[in-house]
């Protein structure tokens, strides 16, 4: 691929960005540093401050506009931008030319349809379109059809789906004449690349992602042979060039989201960069177009649990917002706050995470109007005032969330599963148990359902599964109180239900989005295939066309929208009903395929009749403030939890592994003490259930995984001095008493004795 030279300052930036390792290891981005792009500021700066010629010919001031406009745009002062182009079209003269296409008629029009978009007027956006196409559709059939392409994104963003369709009908029926010019030589990649770009768009929509993906690197390799050919022809620094390189920007930026949608984090994470690059290269660091480049890829790294390169990108997203003089209550500029406070959080660094979120909340009420109709509240916000010990606080902020999503038209179901789980979580702190339990109870179903989706967008990947630990490991505190004051819950045993919501915090969204995605890759019976394919379109379908819905559904110009939510909120309920029956008919017709993508855990009785009279399963979970232990034998099931939270049970692994490392040729120590207290506190409470038993097989969680529970210790010890008085030959070490076999997991276990009965009945 071709790409454009970078200025120094940018260079820098990337290298800090993602060179130097040691660099990597700092998460704090210095507030003094220069933001790249500091010369080509000055440059547009220089540009605004010239005056208004005071030649009479319109055209001289028609250029002055035009460049003052792009001016203003590529620094983001978007409204200042609209008025210059918008003055700029009507001082045009069709018939007269400029060097470097300067009051150009068509490129006045793209780039006033450009930046409407960018500032968000999506009606006026479409009056635009509307007007040029009228003029054009006679005159110039290629800048007719690219109008008709360009009216998709305002109509896609405001649901108007059937409008966005016919438009593309309209650029497909005139393609054919487009062709035919004399220009199509010198022109065809650029009209590829768009008719590629909005192809894709439409397949997304439709959750075709695979068809949408292919589109996609058409348009990219397009907008790069477009890019060599305007290099080549008119130079870097022409007008046309730097379209060109916008082009390319767009394909990297909407390739990389559509890899990172289907789980491709590796490749998505290198356009990613790519895009930042160019969003570089030609706008200032302080733009909206640098800060969702900067957004995009800390999404990337979110996604692939990269946490400190996450919140160094996502911090340098919202400085270049708040450093463009964006509106304090501007959506874009909460929307990164809201990100870069929900890092904090993942990183456990709450009080910094609530200082973001404090801030956020201060700038969306410095606009009175927009606040009474959106608010702030936000549910990383309340669960960092949970853990600063402000549990009221956050109650009240979840319960207020809930009710508001609920009240409106539409609402994903799947985020407000999350308000409830959270909301659960808070309620659990507060001991309001019977009402945080009707919370869990409506939230799971929808969770459970969510794991075995897709692993791209914000409900899976790796915030799929830190939103999902922090709800479950809250229901599993609560569950482990309500069994341990034997308290009954009506229709719920509560040891098989923690049991189930902790295998699903066991085996992450990610791990079973991939055996799924890999389960469908090659299907040998082909109806199989285009069942699970049609299901698949199905549930991406469903995800893209919820999110559109959301937000129309609270925008202001709902009343302008009602008749395309309507129709919308009809589509969606056909779709679901659509992908449950499928669910269905997959599951009648090819049951190990549904098991395999959509594995259910086993039942604590499923596990009893797995095992032998003489056998035992131990299974743990290490939560982030307590594990959770589960003893089962072929007559009885204990559950409990123990305070240990997750950092002390890796610093006992961690000092327990010390004392057989070998690694620097010298026999340190085994720390009896640490052997000996994760006994304590994990199997001795429930010894007197498998003490009869000759084979203990454990299922470990986390850290513990690195120990083999052999090695543990089952009785005090006494110190004199630096050793203990007991030789390690005498020590009473677990495996004196007991076999011990270490399981991957409950459904493997099960599988295992499953298969083992077969074969001895063979």
């Amino acid at each position: 691929m071709l790409r454009i030279v970078f200025r120094p300052a940018l260079v820098a930036l990337l290298l800090i960005l993602s060179g130097d390792p040691a660099l990597s290891q700092d998460d704090r981005v210095s507030s003094d540093r220069t933001p790249p792009g500091m010369d080509l500021a000055a440059e547009l700066e220089t540009q605004l401050a010239l005056p208004v010629p005071t030649s009479s010919d319109p055209q001289e001031q028609c250029i002055h506009y035009h460049k003052r406009g792009m001016a203003n745009s590529r620094l983001g002062r978007y409204e200042q931008s609209i008025s210059d182009l918008r003055q700029a079209l009507s001082l045009n003269q069709p018939g007269r030319l400029s060097q470097d296409n300067w009051c150009d008629r068509w490129r006045i029009q793209n780039d006033l349809s450009a930046t409407l978009l960018r500032y968000g007027d999506l009606f006026g956006q479409i009056e635009h379109l509307k007007a040029a196409a009228t003029e054009l559709r006679q005159v110039n059939a290629k800048r007719y059809h690219h109008t008709q392409l360009f009216l998709i994104d305002p109509y896609v963003a405001l649901g108007m789906l059937s409008e966005a369709d016919e438009a593309f009908r309209r650029a497909t029926d005139v393609l054919p004449e487009v062709k035919q010019r004399r220009d199509w030589a010198m022109d065809q990649y650029n009209v590829t690349y768009l008719y590629s770009a909005y192809a894709a768009r439409l397949q997304e929509l439709r959750g075709n992602k695979i068809e949408a993906e292919k589109l996609r690197r058409a348009a990219l390799v397009n907008a790069d042979q477009y890019l060599a050919v305007m290099i080549r022809t008119n130079g870097k620094e022409s007008q046309l060039t730097r379209i060109a390189v916008e082009n390319v920007k767009y394909a990297t930026r909407n390739l990389a989201a559509n890899l990172a949608a289907q789980g491709k984090l590796g490749e998505a994470e290198y356009l990613a960069q790519e895009a930042l690059r160019l969003a570089l290269s030609y706008s200032t660091f302080n733009t909206e177009e640098a800060s969702r480049a900067l957004s995009d890829l800390a999404f990337v790294k979110l996604q692939q649990g990269h946490i400190v390169s996450a919140f160094r990108y996502s911090q340098l997203a919202t400085t270049a917002l708040e450093n463009a003089g964006v509106k304090t209550y501007s959506t874009s500029v909460a929307s990164r706050r809201s990100q870069m406070g929900l890092i904090l959080a993942m990183q456990g660094r709450w009080s910094e995470s609530l200082q973001v979120f404090e801030a956020r909340d201060v700038g969306l009420r410095a606009s009175p109007e927009q606040y009474s109709k959106f608010g702030s509240h936000n549910i990383d916000w309340a669960m960092a005032l949970l853990r600063t010990g402000q549990g009221s606080k956050a109650t009240a902020m979840l319960k207020a969330l809930l009710d508001h999503n609920l009240k409106k038209p539409f609402v994903d179901p799947v985020y407000v599963a999350y308000v409830r789980g959270y909301l659960g979580v808070a309620l659990t702190e507060q001991r309001d148990n019977d009402l945080a339990l009707s919370q869990f109870r409506e939230a799971m179903p929808y969770l459970i359902r969510q794991t075995g989706n897709g692993a791209g967008d914000d409900g899976s990947g790796f915030l799929g599964v830190y939103r999902l630990r922090v709800i479950i490991e809250g229901y599993l505190e609560l569950l482990s109180a309500l069994h341990a004051s034997r308290k009954q819950s009506a229709g719920t045993d509560l040891v098989a239900e923690a049991y189930k919501v902790a295998d699903l915090a066991r085996h992450s969204s990610v791990q079973r989005a991939v055996a799924a995605s890999a389960a469908r890759a090659s299907l040998p019976d082909p109806r199989l295939a285009q069942l699970a394919r049609r299901e698949q379109d199905a549930s991406n379908q469903l995800q893209a066309l919820s999110k559109i819905l959301i937000r129309l559904a609270s925008t202001p110009e709902r009343e302008r929208l009602q008749k395309v939510i309507d129709e919308m909120q009809r589509d969606i309920t056909e779709l679901a009903s659509d992908q449950i029956a499928l669910r269905r008919e997959i599951h009648d017709k090819f049951p190990d395929y549904a098991d395999l993508i959509d594995p259910q855990p086993p039942t604590p009785e499923e596990v009893q009749r797995a095992l032998l009279p003489d056998e035992a399963v131990i299974t743990l979970y290490s939560g982030e403030r307590k594990a959770f232990v589960w003893t089962i034998t072929k007559s009885e099931v204990a559950f409990r939890s123990v305070q240990l939270s997750k950092e002390m049970l890796a610093n006992d692994v961690a000092r327990i592994l010390s004392g057989v490392d070998l690694g620097d040729g010298d026999i340190n120590r085994f720390d009896v003490a640490a052997s000996y207290k994760l006994y304590a506190s994990l199997l001795a409470p429930d010894e007197a259930k498998w003490s009869g038993a000759k084979l203990i097989n454990v299922i470990p969680h986390g850290a513990l995984g690195q120990v083999p529970f052999a090695m543990l210790i089952t009785g005090p010890f006494q110190k004199s001095g630096s050793k203990s008085d007991l030789p390690y030959s005498e020590m009473p070490w677990l495996i004196r008493r007991v076999a011990i076999a270490q399981q991957s997991s409950a459904s493997g276990f099960v599988a295992l004795r499953k298969g083992s009965h077969r074969k001895q009945e063979q």
